[in-house]
């Protein structure tokens, strides 16, 4: 199950909890998301990320949505973290720039279940998901929703 930048337009905890109970034994819950800054740290992420911005808008790889915002996020991420602790135990959390933070969570597999062989292959993934960078990059959905994409 995958989440990008949606639980703070929902309450964070109901949506947690509902993503929690759609990963199967195994299975992984990966989430990026959005949180107001709880400190110094966060706020040089912060300012990391409009460097990055503003050097993305320069190069004209810059593409933004036109949905509507939930801004600023209800939780910070001191708060985000502590959600996470409590309702995904032994999930890493990662803060990241501009406001961002991610998530990954493994199910843990049941005794004797029904999907032993499905948990003995989602068990190798946690690492490769926890290894990968939170960034956007230029082949992001931003090639296939905006409509001056060169051919």
């Amino acid at each position: 199950v995958a989440s990008n930048a949606m639980l703070h337009h929902v309450d964070a905890e109901r949506g947690l909890r509902r993503m929690r109970e759609l990963v199967r034994p195994g299975g992984v819950l990966a989430i990026v998301g959005f949180a107001t800054p709880s400190g110094p740290i966060d706020l040089a992420l912060i300012a990391a990320g409009f460097v990055y911005e503003t050097f993305q808008r320069l190069r004209g790889r810059y593409w933004e949505h036109d949905a509507p915002k939930q801004w600023p996020p209800p939780l910070s991420i001191n708060e985000m973290r502590a959600l996470v602790e409590r309702e995904l135990p032994g999930a890493r959390f990662r803060r990241a720039m501009a406001h961002r933070y991610s998530v990954v969570w493994q199910a843990r597999c049941g005794a004797r279940t029904s999907s032993e062989f499905l948990c003995a292959i989602n068990s190798a993934s946690p690492a490769l998901w926890a290894s990968a960078p939170v960034y956007t990059s230029r082949s992001s959905g931003r090639d296939r929703a905006d409509p001056r994409r060169r051919a």
